[in-house]
């Protein structure tokens, strides 16, 4: 009997360092999707103003040249590797390197806000996606992770960062496609160990 108590002791012993773990994924995961969800409201609202504002002043869309001419400037001068978009943010899941540079966050807001008010067509989920990634992807810097926690923060992000379609389509299956590829290293391979970090932050 007192054996059984021993291994028992051990085994509750054992398990801390799980529990440990899932806390500290519970934490990030949470205050990383505190932090997009913030930038994605923010997204939308400004997408509803500059729908709002073009549907009232047409005369904005012959503009729309000089739009796209400025946002390719942006990227040009500004970009660097944020200009990979998604596919950035898919690579360093599959094969972390380096940090997301955090202007992608800024740089595809105002190119999506500047496309929608001048009557481009542009995507919101890809905007999220890479807000996400890019913002989700600082706490590794912040808190100096290794090299396989960075990708785990990239895949909250990019599962966070899907929330704008799922609220503006109130389609589901849209957002779980995203948050299928930040719980995997390929679409047909989903990891158990994000799962529940990718949840989280939606």
């Amino acid at each position: 009997m007192k054996t059984l108590r021993n291994q028992n002791y051990w085994w509750k012993f054992e398990q801390l360092p799980l529990l440990l773990y899932l806390c500290k994924w519970l934490f990030l995961s949470v205050l990383s999707g505190a932090c997009i969800g913030s930038a994605s409201a923010l997204l939308l609202v400004s997408l509803e103003w500059a729908t709002q504002y073009r549907e009232h002043h047409l005369w904005i869309i012959a503009l729309l040249p000089v739009a796209g001419l400025l946002i390719g400037l942006m990227y040009h001068y500004w970009a660097g590797t944020a200009s990979r978009g998604n596919n950035y943010l898919i690579e360093e899941i599959r094969s972390p390197h380096d940090i997301i540079p955090f202007r992608m966050a800024p740089l595809v807001y105002i190119g999506t806000v500047l496309t929608h008010l001048f009557g481009g067509s542009a995507g919101r989920e890809g905007t999220g996606v890479q807000m996400g990634g890019a913002i989700a992807d600082q706490f590794s810097r912040l808190f100096r992770m290794r090299r396989r926690d960075h990708r785990l923060m990239v895949a909250i992000g990019i599962s966070a960062g899907s929330l704008p379609r799922t609220i503006s389509t109130k389609s589901i299956p849209h957002q779980t496609d995203w948050w299928l590829i930040g719980s995997s290293t390929t679409i047909r391979k989903v990891r158990p160990s994000r799962i529940i970090p990718a949840t989280a932050s939606i």
